[in-house]
């Protein structure tokens, strides 16, 4: 067999597994991190991580993240976040309109645990004032250079804008959250982290479709 033949099966076998294999293998990760700094309040909190849905892409459709939604508050969180590219500007696959991919997302709120997200590159490519608005409307925050306290003000959650398509800023992110306060940064790219303090205990990232946790 040549080595020209042996390259073009590799690569059509690469291609199979990224465009149609992986896309459709819906997996839920279970992982324990162990948080420098981390209150003792807050010991064994789950929280659920949702990134990089990107809702009309080729096996991606509505239903698609209904199923992803059902698989969240089934696994019973204390905390969800939405990590950024909940819709995909695609060419192939389907579009999918802001408030049709916000009403799926919604149903997370039958866990009844605080829901927050961040958007990212595509969801601005997509059309980012009315993903956010649509996302808003049905009760789902989305965070940009803001923070928030949750569970009875015992965490702060801070979100910042897309590296790509914003001008996030992590100070200012957390600039009222109380200095002895514990955080958690959302970001869409992980690349911000080189702004973040010591202060912030928890990064959370999408953007690279996998390794989305960073301990500071």
């Amino acid at each position: 067999m040549r080595v020209r033949t042996v390259l073009g099966i590799a690569a059509a076998s690469w291609l199979l597994d990224v465009a149609v294999i992986t896309p459709r293998r819906f997996r839920v990760y279970d992982l324990p991190l162990a948080v420098p700094g981390w209150p003792a309040s807050l010991d064994g909190l789950r929280v659920a991580v949702v990134g990089d849905l990107h809702a009309g892409a080729p096996w991606v459709d509505v239903a698609r993240v209904e199923a992803v939604v059902k698989a969240v508050v089934d696994a019973r969180p204390d905390l969800i976040l939405l990590l950024g590219d909940h819709l995909a500007d695609v060419h192939l696959g389907s579009s999918v309109e802001p408030h049709h991919l916000a009403a799926a997302l919604a149903g997370l709120l039958r866990a009844e645990v605080p829901v927050l997200g961040v958007l990212g590159n595509h969801d601005w490519y997509a059309g980012g004032w009315r993903v956010r608005a649509a996302l808003e409307e049905v009760g789902l925050p989305v965070l940009e250079e803001s923070a928030v306290p949750v569970l009875d003000g015992r965490l702060w959650v801070a979100g910042v804008g897309d590296l790509w398509e914003r001008t996030p800023s992590v100070a200012q992110a957390i600039a009222h959250v109380p200095a002895d306060a514990p955080v958690l940064l959302m970001t869409h790219n992980p690349d911000v982290v080189a702004d973040v303090p010591a202060s912030v205990q928890l990064v959370l990232a999408g953007h690279t479709h996998g390794g989305p946790v960073v301990i500071a």
